[in-house]
């Protein structure tokens, strides 16, 4: 005579989550018995690669046995953390250059400072920026 775990095991129609015989997809049938997955009933029963190994009591009137629930620590305030730094103030260079935004600007500033026109051609305009910059730097 088949227990009300061995039925469980055997049937095809699924169970609801609630259900203390509720035995998911994975842990009975071909691909249990294929893959060797484990899995445990609330009452101790123990199911590998889809056969029962070790029988529990079969006493489902207790809760199933629900996993710890973590709660999150307090996270640290913006306050607590290290301040950010002040940003710098701009330097003559980056003042210059703010001054100049349009390519045409830009060219007549290599002309001023003697600088190679070629700095101007570049991937993107944070690149030109950037080479323009350095370049006024090394020269103030």
């Amino acid at each position: 005579m088949m227990t009300t775990i061995d039925q469980a095991l055997t049937e095809h129609a699924p169970r609801g989550t609630a259900d203390p015989l509720y035995i998911p997809w994975w842990a009975k049938g071909e691909y249990a018995a294929k893959n060797g997955t484990k899995f445990r009933l609330a009452d101790g029963t123990s199911i590998v690669g889809g056969k029962i190994v070790v029988r529990g009591t079969g006493d489902f009137t207790r809760a199933p046995v629900v996993a710890q629930v973590l709660t999150p620590q307090p996270r640290a305030s913006r306050a607590t953390l290290t301040p950010r730094k002040a940003p710098k103030a701009p330097d003559e260079a980056q003042q210059i250059l703010a001054a100049h935004r349009t390519p045409e600007e830009r060219l007549a500033l290599c002309k001023r400072y003697s600088l190679d026109p070629a700095i101007l051609i570049g991937p993107n305009a944070g690149v030109v920026s950037m080479r323009i910059v350095n370049a006024l730097r090394k020269l103030l």
